[in-house]
């Protein structure tokens, strides 16, 4: 035998175990990072760059869109917001493009000429609300002719149809009808000498009219007196002049066809119906026939008719659902037709043509919502032009804590340009009115406001606001902008002059927000907890804002902020004023009483932003909490968006009501559906390594997650160092760290070039090399596997049983480590709020002293009374017996649940008023203790006769041999199914939250309801009672062990 001191394995046991799941989770993990970086997930090249603030171009842009013979281009020759609407587009013999369209900001009628990348815009009519129903017709010269209607906003309808004509230097603009609601649905044609026609709808009388003549003398007649008849009007005029107009007719709703020959109208119905004729649009082929394109509402479908002598045909073109609406038709010089129209279903503006006997449908743009208002002409060559309204704001400007001013493009690609940075972070960001032109302001720290051309990067207008900015907020027409520096002043500034309205000075309280109101009248700063509002006009203040108490006498409830006001937004209504403090609240107040009119919570830390929606329904929040909220107006919370590694700076709506935006100091623009809560885009302000290292990382981690698992494969056999490259591999994967960041985490700046990254990447390379630490320092453990037979055989055989156990033991941790994994994997599809798991984590784990405790106490009660049922049902006193009988009858036959009522409602009606903890203690350790009643019988009944035999001969009394020999062995007996009950008792004390008990359910159930988030709370509760099952079942194994032997000794 040899002197030499050989390590056991079950020295080692502990090393082994601590290796094998350090080599199999950090295996687990890099083959997941890999394989989710394929999948497009988080390897993905990362400097934090803080994002600080969004802006969308106002919704809304004029689009064109032209084939070019191989595919289409479109473009914006008017994206500053609500300008496209109601658009009607030409093309000259030139190939210029001609568009007319209605400027809903400013409220004006616009006109853009041009060709491709060169636009020429122009404010045709800058009365107040003139536009809507705009219709262009081109003269020989060119020049353009548009007829439109005057509107009333606060009646919402036409007062006035009117007429401009370009003379070759200005604008020449007339009113041809007036007096009533009249000049909705214009339609304008030109005969051969340039004079114009105009059909339109008169409300007022609900007919269907036609004004021709000259600008200085117009004739007016009615062409069908309906009832009911006009919308949708299309004229077009035949080589002779004589006018042919296609229009609804609502009150049967049908198609109709009007005609004059001489001096008599002919009407006709081109299709009965019903719900048919919306969206008109009449062409002419070259032999004077008529084609139309509508829109049949019955079947949300795209409908064409054309007459061929006397009868007319009909034939459905796009059988949708949810297309055919603005329709527009034209006919190339064979007579085939081209339509355009909006597919409302895809949010798309789609394209019909026919040659031959088929239609060929195509989708021109489905960016944004484009397609409504569209107006389809052909150019010399036949090829389509298309002028149109993309509903969707199509540009994002973001700005940066270093300084940066980032414009988007949002489309498939998001190309962006960056333009010249500030001396110190931007802190606002916003697009100016047209007349700025397309260009976009920024307020910086450097303390300097700048206004910059967006195509190009100029700096068009800059001014000093004297002290760094914190806060600023451009009006909804761009023209005025609020400031409030460092110096607590609030400056309001005109756009783009940079002339000063007004300063209001400090008053002594800390601002951090400032806010417009919609019609620019108001302006709100947070001052402390209140909130100061001026007049914009005459910089009086208005009202202030301050908390105030529900109840003056009982001075119960404080309603307003108590910590200072960090964001502010108006209602597009005006009429409420949203606030979000330090103190986490959003007060939602009305400026007409000047009192809170709700209180909402959900944050845990000071809001950053709040913002509307347009239609004023729904609110968006960010805040430092690392999260963004949406709200109904009525402060009903809705849902939670979780992503970001950082204060959720920047939040905004998107242009469709099913996307939204949130931008973090992660550095990250994030993109969310609405309809899902789901990330659906992640875009990073830095660019990232180049694509080849990218591939060479994802390959690295794949290979590296490969060569744990074989050297796992290795330890289990006990060879270990027998895969050499593989070892090499999985000790060089934590290296990645090291590299450029890769993951998506905050990284921090070292010497020599390298960032520190922080979270998971740290703590995989920490778990990683203490992995290593822990293999390098217990070199036996590869050697035991090999230890020198000289040792005895009986130590031999037990050395080969402990090392069967250890594999056993490994592969039982390995499966659990899978099922570890999988859950983890499920319960991430549950779009979990972490961030709101722990921070209620505290309050929910304080429930569990009173869960133990509930359970401790019951348990005491039911052993003893399950002691004293035993007693009774092995008794041969009738009276006790049955008794003891009844009473586990009874309660095993009822569920606990009634139970818990009875003890906690039933009692109070005997004069009996128990306290929460008291009932459930009662419910549950009556009711246990009938269970156990069962238990303690089976355990007395197991001991035998030979030991009340013994105890006798020794001279001990039955009483004295059931407490000194039954009583203790019996004890033994049952320790195990009465740790069994303990730990299914602490699972069923859940039952007490139903009487207000505070324990682990019902602080879940409380904050759960509270906050919409009764998934996560119930999961915290579940993993403390799964915690507290491990020790407890631990501890029962262990007392288990020592009672074992105890009874062996």
């Amino acid at each position: 035998m040899s002197g030499a001191a050989v390590s056991s394995p079950l020295e080692h046991r502990g090393a082994l175990h601590v290796l094998f799941f350090l080599v199999a989770l950090t295996s687990v993990l890099s083959l997941a990072y890999g394989l989710q970086a394929y999948a497009g997930g988080p390897l993905r090249p990362y400097v934090a760059d803080p994002v600080t603030d969004l802006a969308l171009t106002p919704t809304g842009a004029l689009k064109v869109a032209r084939w070019d013979g191989t595919r289409w281009t479109v473009e914006s020759p008017d994206a500053l917001g609500y300008a496209g609407l109601y658009s009607s587009l030409m093309v000259d013999g030139k190939g210029v493009i001609h568009v007319a369209y209605y400027d809903s900001a400013a409220g004006h009628l616009k006109y853009a000429r041009g060709e491709t990348g060169r636009w020429d815009i122009q404010a045709v009519d800058t009365g107040e609300w003139v536009g809507p129903y705009a219709s262009l017709s081109l003269d020989a010269q060119g020049r353009p002719h548009i007829a439109y209607c005057q509107f009333d906003n606060a009646r919402r309808s036409c007062t006035a149809l009117r007429y401009a004509a370009f003379d070759g230097t200005r604008w020449i603009t007339t009113t041809v009808d007036s007096g009533r609601q009249v000049g909705a649905h214009a339609s304008l044609a030109l005969d051969a000498h340039g004079r114009p026609s105009i059909a339109y709808y008169d409300a007022t009388s609900q007919t269907l009219r036609l004004a021709s003549g000259s600008p200085s003398r117009w004739t007016l007649e009615t062409v069908d007196a309906g009832p009911q008849v006009g919308e949708f009007a299309s004229l077009a005029l035949d080589p002779s002049g004589q006018p042919h107009i296609a229009y609804y007719d609502a009150a049967h709703q049908a198609l109709k066809y009007a005609h004059r020959q001489g001096p008599d109208w002919t009407l006709e119905t081109v299709d009965a119906g019903p719900q048919v004729g919306q969206f008109a649009s009449l062409a002419l082929d070259p032999s004077g026939q008529p084609h139309i394109a509508y829109y049949d509402a019955a079947h949300q479908a795209l409908k064409y008719a054309h007459r061929q002598g006397p009868d007319w045909t009909l034939e459905t073109v796009d059988a949708g659902p949810q297309v055919g609406e603005f329709a527009s038709l034209a006919l190339d010089p064979f007579g085939r037709p081209h339509i355009a129209y909006y597919d409302a279903a895809h949010h798309a503006l789609k394209y019909a043509h026919r040659q031959g006997p088929d239609w060929t449908l195509e989708t021109v743009d489905q960016q944004g919502d484009a397609g409504q208002y569209a107006s389809i002409a052909l150019d010399g060559g036949s090829r389509p032009v298309i002028g149109y309204y993309d509903a969707g704001g199509s540009l994002l400007a973001s700005g940066t804590a270093e300084g940066t001013v980032q414009i988007w493009k949002i489309d498939d690609e998001w190309q962006r340009i960056t333009l010249a940075g500030e001396d110190g972070a931007v802190v606002r960001v916003g697009f100016c009115s047209s007349s700025c032109g397309l260009a976009v302001l920024s307020a910086g720290r450097d303390g300097t406001v700048r206004l910059r051309d967006v195509r190009n990067g100029d700096t068009l207008a800059a001014w000093e606001v004297g002290s760094p900015v914190r806060d600023a907020a451009l009006s909804n027409d761009g023209k005025l902008l609020a400031t409030v520096s460092d110096d607590n002043v609030v400056r309001l500034w005109e756009v783009p002059s940079g002339k000063l309205v007004h300063e209001f000075p400090a008053e002594g309280h800390e601002r951090l927000a400032v806010a417009l109101s919609p019609d620019n009248l108001l302006l709100a700063a947070g001052e402390g907890a209140n909130i100061r509002i001026w007049s914009t006009f005459s910089g009086d203040t208005v009202r202030l804002l301050a908390g105030h108490w529900e109840n003056e006498a009982t001075r119960e409830k404080w309603l307003g902020h108590r910590k200072t006001v960090t964001a502010l937004a108006f209602s597009p209504d005006g009429r409420t004023l949203v606030s979000g403090g330090a103190d986490t609240l959003l007060i939602f107040w009305d400026l007409g009483l000047g009192r809170v009119n709700a209180t909402a919570e959900g944050h845990w830390a000071a809001l950053t932003k709040v913002v509307y929606d347009r239609d004023g329904e729904t609110l968006l929040t960010g805040c430092r909490d690392a999260k963004a909220r949406t709200w109904l107006s009525n402060s009903k919370y809705l849902a939670s968006y979780i992503g970001h590694l950082g204060t959720v700076s920047a939040v905004s709506f998107g242009a469709e009501g099913s996307h939204l935006l949130t931008a973090g100091t992660d550095g990250t623009i994030r993109v969310w559906d609405t309809n899902t809560n789901a990330l659906s885009r992640v875009e990073w302000v830095r660019p990232g390594l180049f694509p080849f290292w990218n591939q060479v990382l994802r390959v690295w981690l794949l290979l590296s997650g490969l060569a744990g698992l074989l050297c796992l494969w290795g330890l289990v056999r006990g060879r270990i160092w027998s895969h050499h490259l593989a070892l090499a591999l999985y000790l060089l994967g934590p290296v990645l760290v090291l590299l450029p960041p890769i993951f998506e985490v905050p990284s921090y700046p070292l010497p020599w070039g390298i960032r520190l990254q922080v979270g998971w990447p740290l703590l995989f390379m920490a778990v990683w090399y203490t992995g290593l630490v822990v293999f390098l320092t217990h070199s036996a453990i590869a050697s035991h596997y090999e230890a020198p037979y000289d040792r005895p055989l009986a130590e031999q055989l037990m050395a080969i049983r402990r090392t069967r156990q250890l594999r056993e033991g490994i592969f039982v941790a390995a499966v659990w480590l899978v099922i570890l994994v999988v859950l983890f994997s499920v319960l991430r599809r549950f779009n979990l709020d972490i961030a709101f798991m722990a921070h209620y984590l505290p309050f929910i784990m304080a429930g569990a002293g009173t869960t133990l405790y509930v359970s401790a106490a019951s348990i005491a009660l039911a052993v003893v009374l399950a002691l004293l049922g035993a007693l009774g049902r092995l008794s041969r006193n009738p009276i006790a017996n049955g008794a003891a009988g009844f009473y586990v009858s009874l309660i095993r036959g009822t569920p606990l649940l009634v139970q818990v009522f009875i003890w906690y409602l039933g009692l109070p009606r005997l004069n009996i008023t128990l306290q929460p903890v008291l009932a459930g203690i009662l419910a549950l350790g009556v009711n246990y203790g009938a269970y156990m009643t069962e238990i303690f019988r089976a355990g007395i009944q197991a001991i035998g006769k030979g030991q009340h035999e013994a105890a006798a001969a020794l001279g001990m009394s039955g009483a004295q041999t059931f407490r000194r020999i039954v009583l203790p062995q019996a004890f033994r007996i049952v320790i195990p199914p009465i740790g069994n009950e303990f730990i299914a008792m602490m699972k069923d004390s859940a039952l007490v939250s139903i009487i207000t008990v505070w324990e682990l359910t019902f602080r879940a159930q409380k904050i759960g309801r509270q906050y919409f988030r009764a998934i996560e709370t119930f999961l915290i509760a579940a993993a403390f009672y799964w915690v507290l099952t491990v020790i407890f079942q631990f501890l029962q194994g262990k007392l288990e062990t020592y009672m074992a032997r105890s009874e062996r000794k």
